[in-house]
């Protein structure tokens, strides 16, 4: 088990859970997450990552250089959302009519970036 990650989830907890809330209730269409990319990428810079905006429009590289070795490590994840009608009362429900975000924006993006400020 990797004890770093989950450390990181736990002192990261409360902070992940508004990324996921604020994600959740500000979706985006494909190729239209300015909003989204902007968000993702002013973390990444506050964690002292070089971040490169605009791939592909608005797709995000991060990269970061620790001591001298020469391993990489990617992540990915997709930050869309669908043309679908959100029918709940959840406090975190879609503040955008007619859009929803799914796993991929509202827990897959939040657990990259636990893994990213660990």
């Amino acid at each position: 088990m990797n004890w770093t990650i989950l450390n990181g989830v736990n002192k990261l907890h409360d902070e992940m859970k508004e990324w996921m809330g604020h994600l959740h209730q500000c979706p985006e269409l494909a190729l239209m997450e300015t909003k989204t990319a902007i968000f993702i990428a002013e973390k990444l810079k506050s964690w002292g990552y070089d971040v490169v905006e605009g791939i592909g429009k608005i797709g995000i590289v991060a990269s970061m250089t620790v001591g001298k070795g020469n391993k990489t490590i990617g992540l990915r994840a997709d930050f869309d959302a669908l043309p679908i009608q959100e029918v709940n009362d959840l406090p975190y429900k879609s503040k955008i009519e007619g859009f929803l975000t799914f796993v991929d924006t509202t827990v897959i993006v939040p657990c990259c970036l636990v893994r990213l400020n660990t």
